[in-house]
């Protein structure tokens, strides 16, 4: 992950900048602000996607910070209430955030501004500029408190990190993207690796069919959780995790349907059981342990709102199991795609390749491709395999599909978020005649992504377990 941009030009003293050590790192998610006057801290937003990172130094009260919004204009979220998440939106965000850096004693004319993100989707017609938006509204925000950007890196399709040393008042983005070498490669040697993969444990397969055929009842999955110590262990630790809050504590698989309800214990069972190969860290796609699992299961939840709303209810575990699942093919695709990313790269960004197009020219196959034959091999329904390697929808006839079509929307919706997005950033087309046929207008989808971002919070407590 190269530097793309590194602020030295500060007024600090150069031997100031050497006596503080780095000695911790914060993390700002996005909607969210954090102010620091400590030398020895760095405050860093990770994986920003169509939102954008703002940081604001004033080198001589010593007193920085950085914001992360998500999206421009609380008014156009339904269901919002901006006063609960102000930090979510351009318009309600930079006035918090400045008036936090003046309470510090920080003056806009000393202030050094530096914003990075705005990233967007490929093809895009409108409707998903948000990151366009966001860059509009965040400097009329900033123009009236008369802060200048003294430098920016937005658009693109890029996610991007956003850091400020806080010791030397320097900012540093970073895009995502690595070197890499030339060479054949044989797609018998990529195919091969699905066997080093953990296959889905025989109960969880046994849920996953029952889950997704009609005929089923709920008491049938009910027996089958109740018949595995392990899996009752598991599911009986996470409803009594602070995810879910409980009054009183679960002591049994009946007492967690009763209390949770059936559609959630389904879900958890899924999540616990699929977990253990996303664990791992993938090569090739700049994302840390257990990242892509985080997209995952954010992208499952975001599906799961989307099926509701769109009537695909009945088939919503078969929706929420793709979304877990979609990207799997990248386990195993990721140290090819390491190998040829330079290639990749450039018909990525010189030729206007989506990055699963340039996974397929370069490579050999991309990863939707790979996805489906883990799926074959692991015998999945033809319905889930055909989800998962179509859920780019680069297939035409794929677009005409309700449930793949939510699992893409979801898709998006996270890269928009910046939801660990790695190296293929948002570098993926995007088909407005979905977002026509589910009759979404742009308010409509600022109020799922605000929903959706809300809830992230919870996501998080809810996969804790799953990784320690």
């Amino acid at each position: 992950m190269p530097i793309y941009y590194m602020d030295k030009d500060t007024t600090m003293a150069q031997n100031q900048i050497k006596s503080h050590a780095v000695a911790m790192m914060t993390a700002v998610n996005f909607s969210e602000m954090k102010i620091s006057s400590n030398p020895a801290e760095t405050l860093v937003a990770f994986s920003i996607g169509s939102g954008i990172g703002v940081t604001a130094f004033d080198p001589l009260s010593g007193v920085g910070g950085v914001l992360n919004i998500m999206l421009p204009d609380s008014t156009q979220a339904n269901g919002i209430d901006p006063d609960k998440v102000p930090l979510m939106f351009a318009d309600t965000g930079v006035p918090f955030f400045v008036k936090a850096l003046f309470e510090q004693g920080s003056r806009p004319d000393r202030m050094k501004v530096v914003i990075a993100g705005g990233a967007h989707i490929i093809d895009q017609t409108g409707i998903f500029n948000i990151g366009e938006e966001n860059y509009e509204a965040l400097k009329n925000g900033l123009a009236n408190y008369d802060l200048k950007i003294y430098h920016e890196d937005i658009g693109g399709t890029s996610s991007r990190t956003l850091s400020l040393e806080i010791g030397s008042g320097s900012s540093c983005i970073k895009i995502f993207g690595q070197g890499g070498g030339e060479g054949m490669i044989d797609l018998k040697d990529i195919v091969d690796q699905i066997d080093q993969l953990e296959p889905v444990p025989p109960i969880a397969a046994q849920i996953m069919a029952l889950a997704e055929d009609p005929n089923s009842s709920m008491s049938e999955i009910a027996d089958l959780i109740r018949n595995d110590p392990a899996l009752t262990a598991n599911l009986l630790r996470t409803c009594n995790s602070v995810y879910f809050g409980l009054a009183r504590q679960v002591e049994s698989v009946r007492d967690a349907i009763s209390l949770v309800g059936l559609d959630h214990i389904v879900r958890l069972v899924l999540r616990n059981s699929l977990a253990a190969n996303f664990k791992k860290e993938p090569e090739g796609y700049g994302l840390g342990e257990g990242e892509l699992w985080r997209h995952a299961v954010t992208s499952a939840h975001v599906t799961g709102m989307l099926a509701d709303r769109f009537g695909a209810s009945q088939n919503k575990h078969l929706i929420y199991t793709a979304a877990l699942l979609k990207d799997i093919g990248k386990l195993i695709l990721g140290r090819f795609v390491a190998f040829s990313y330079e290639q990749i790269n450039i018909l990525v960004h010189s030729h206007s390749h989506s990055f699963n197009d340039a996974e397929q020219k370069i490579i050999g196959m991309n990863h939707e491709e790979l996805g489906a034959m883990v799926g074959k091999k692991w015998h999945f329904s033809d319905k889930l395999i055909y989800i998962i390697r179509h859920h780019h929808l680069a297939d035409e006839s794929a677009r005409q599909d309700l449930e793949t079509s939510l699992v893409y929307l979801a898709d998006i919706i996270c890269m928009m978020m910046g939801v660990c997005t790695g190296a293929d950033g948002l570098s993926y087309r995007f088909y407005s005649d979905v977002l026509n046929r589910m009759n979404l207008s742009e308010k409509d989808l600022q109020g799922i992504i605000a929903e959706a971002a809300k809830n992230q919070q919870q996501v998080d407590i809810l996969l804790k377990p799953l990784f320690n």
